[in-house]
C-alpha cells in the first residue's frame, strides 16, 4: 500500500510539475491555485547542513507552506476583511520591518560598545539607590553534587585544605558538576540554594553541607548582605553594561532620525502641503 501511495503521489507532483513551470522551474507542491516552487525555499538551509538534515527541512518547509495555504484560503472565504485596511496593516509592518532592519545595522555598525570601568563606576554611585537588592545574597565558593557522585567525598576533603586553592577546585568540579563557582569575589543569589540552607548563611561563616533527597550542597561561606542593601557594584556590573549600552543605542537612534530629518528638510524635500 505504502508503495502505492508513494507512486501516485510522486505521479501527481510530476504532472503538477509539467504543467506549471515556473522561468524553468518545477513546482513541488500545491494548495488550490497556490504553487510552491524550489527558488521559494531557497536559503533556508543553514550552511554546512547535511544531506538528511537538508532533506528534512525542505520537507518541513513544504509542509508548513501547505497548511498555511489551507488556513489562508479558508481565512480568505470566511473573515470579511476591508481589503484597504489589511493593506494599509501589511504597508505598516513592512515599514516597520524596514526601520527596525536599517536601526539594527546602525547599531552593529557604529555603536560604540567599549565601557571603561570609570564610566560603569560612575553610573553605579549616580544610580545607588536603584540599586537596592530585592532577596539576599552570598560571597562563597560552592559545588552541587548529586548524592551518589563518586567523587563527592574528595571534594569535601579539597574543599576543607587549606593547601587546595580555588583554580584546583575549578578544574575538578567542570568535569563533574554544572552548578558550581569557585570566585571568591563573586556573589550569588541565595535563593540558588535550599531555603533550609539559606537559614545558616545569616549566622555562618566558613564551610557549610547540606544534603537533600537528590543533591549535596559542598559551600564555603565568605559573606552574607541581606535584602533591601544597596548591591555591591561587581554583583550589578553586567546590569550596568548593558543599560550603558542600550542609552547608548538610544540615542545613537535619535541622532540618526533627526539628523536625517534635518538633511530632508535643508534638501527641500520635506514639507507639509496645503
Amino acid at each position: 500500500m505504502k508503495k502505492h501511495f508513494t507512486f501516485w503521489f510522486l505521479l501527481s507532483i510530476f504532472c503538477v510539475a509539467c504543467s506549471h513551470n515556473k522561468n524553468g522551474e518545477k513546482p513541488v507542491a500545491r494548495v488550490f491555485d497556490k504553487y510552491l516552487y524550489p527558488s521559494d525555499f531557497a536559503g533556508i538551509i543553514p550552511n554546512g547542513t547535511s544531506k538528511n538534515d537538508s532533506v528534512f527541512f525542505v520537507k518541513n518547509y513544504i509542509n508548513d507552506w501547505m497548511q498555511r495555504q489551507v488556513l489562508l484560503a479558508s481565512a480568505d472565504e470566511n473573515v470579511d476583511v476591508d481589503k484597504k485596511d489589511l493593506e494599509k496593516k501589511i504597508n505598516d509592518y513592512r515599514e516597520s520591518i524596514l526601520i527596525y532592519e536599517y536601526e539594527n545595522e546602525l547599531v552593529r555598525e557604529k555603536l560604540d560598545t567599549n565601557i571603561t570601568e570609570k564610566q560603569v563606576n560612575d553610573f553605579y554611585e549616580i544610580h545607588k539607590e536603584d540599586f537596592v537588592l530585592h532577596n539576599d545574597i552570598i560571597r562563597a565558593t560552592f559545588v552541587k553534587l548529586t548524592n551518589n557522585n563518586s567523587d563527592l567525598v574528595n571534594i569535601k576533603r579539597m574543599m576543607n585544605d587549606p593547601s587546595v586553592n580555588n583554580l584546583q577546585l575549578n578544574d575538578v568540579c567542570k568535569k563533574i558538576s554544572s552548578q558550581f563557582s569557585f570566585d571568591e569575589n563573586k556573589w550569588i543569589s541565595a535563593e540558588k540554594f535550599p531555603a533550609s540552607l539559606q537559614a545558616f548563611f545569616p549566622k555562618t561563616k566558613g564551610y557549610l553541607e547540606q544534603k537533600d533527597s537528590l543533591f549535596t550542597y559542598l559551600i564555603q561561606l565568605k559573606d552574607f548582605l541581606p535584602k533591601e542593601n544597596t548591591a555591591p557594584l561587581i554583583y550589578v556590573r553586567e546590569q550596568i553594561v548593558k543599560t550603558i549600552l542600550n542609552q547608548r543605542k538610544v540615542m545613537m537612534i535619535k541622532k540618526t532620525h533627526d539628523d536625517l530629518i534635518k538633511e530632508t528638510i535643508q534638501k527641500g524635500e520635506f514639507e507639509i502641503l496645503n
